[in-house]
């Protein structure tokens, strides 16, 4: 079902081929459109969503602003119990200090869910779903990445890219040196990449 969504968003959408600075001033934030991809800006529901040339995935950029402050992980187990019910949450944890200071915000949080599905003619499906959540103030920022698990290592440098240039807020934080990673957090990476 979320293939054939894929295909109606990306009709009409034009595909970078190179990556291109976005920057949205009504939303406050900047990233870098990796290239191969399209965006669209969905005014009415507050969201931009970037697509695939070649259709294996979607990114959905979502902006919410909430009466009260609300906590990235709050922001997750909302999503959780309502956007993913009946997936599998393979992977999360908090954002680190790093990660905050780099995209502007006040707090991070990032889940890795999964879901069989079916094919019309009962072949198996593996969809895959990261979503980083990130808070300022009383507004939160939803991004999700879905594909299916065997497009996955296609993408990854995609993401990597966004998320690096993701930022809320005017300050450029993207020169940040990256942290030392021990064995232990590269054997978390490479299973988050599952």
């Amino acid at each position: 079902l979320w293939v054939l969504t894929l295909l109606y968003i990306g009709v009409g959408v034009s595909h970078t081929l190179a990556s291109q600075e976005y920057k949205n001033d009504r939303y406050d934030i900047r990233f870098t459109v990796p290239k191969h991809w399209g965006l669209t800006e969905k005014k009415h529901r507050q969201s931009i969503i970037l697509t695939h040339q070649a259709a294996i995935a979607t990114i959905n950029i979502r902006i919410l602003k909430f009466d009260t402050p609300v906590t990235a992980n709050g922001l997750q187990l909302q999503r959780m119990g309502g956007r993913f019910d009946g997936w599998i949450n393979l992977y999360e944890r908090p954002g680190t200090v790093k990660e905050n200071q780099r995209a502007g915000v006040s707090e991070s949080y990032i889940a890795v869910y999964t879901k069989h599905s079916l094919t019309p003619d009962m072949q198996t499906l593996q969809n895959l779903v990261g979503e980083y959540y990130y808070i300022k103030g009383n507004n939160g920022y939803i991004i999700s990445f879905l594909s299916l698990k065997s497009y996955w290592t296609h993408i990854q440098e995609s993401i990597d890219e966004l998320i690096k240039s993701f930022r809320v807020g005017s300050h450029d934080f993207s020169q940040l040196k990256e942290p030392y990673l021990g064995e232990t957090e590269k054997k978390s990476l490479a299973y988050q990449a599952v």
